[in-house]
């Protein structure tokens, strides 16, 4: 897998699911907390991390992973997942897996503060 560094511009060596994944949801996490999206790739796979780090100062963070996959219709999210509890409080975040991708990330970019818990200013 490749490492992509999204907030570098250009978005140099971003597949295009993956600047779209950052460019719609930077404007969300970041101010929730989490720094700005960092990604990796290979070819019909990706992932896009969102890490906030944990208040204690410890050095560790809790991350939101948006699993990317390329299907015969095109780049999908295929699945959204928040770590950094304990096994039974974690959940899946809300995603329409039929959906297109501009729409999972329109959903997500409405929903994703209500799913951690957290008011986000961006509706």
């Amino acid at each position: 897998m490749m490492l992509c560094v999204p907030d570098s511009q250009p978005l140099v060596d971003c597949h295009a699911a993956v600047a779209a994944v950052v460019a719609e949801l930077d404007p969300v996490m970041v101010p929730l907390g989490f720094a700005a999206g960092q990604a990796g790739f290979g070819d019909d796979s990706a992932q896009v991390i969102y890490c906030e780090p944990h208040r204690a100062g410890d050095g560790l963070c809790a991350d939101v992973m948006i699993d990317l996959k390329d299907s015969s219709v095109g780049w999908r999210i295929a699945g959204v997942d928040y770590d950094g509890f304990a096994v039974d409080e974690v959940a899946p975040l809300r995603l329409d897996r039929d959906a297109t991708l501009v729409e999972q990330l329109a959903l997500l970019r409405k929903t994703i503060g209500d799913d951690l818990g957290r008011t986000s200013s961006i509706r």
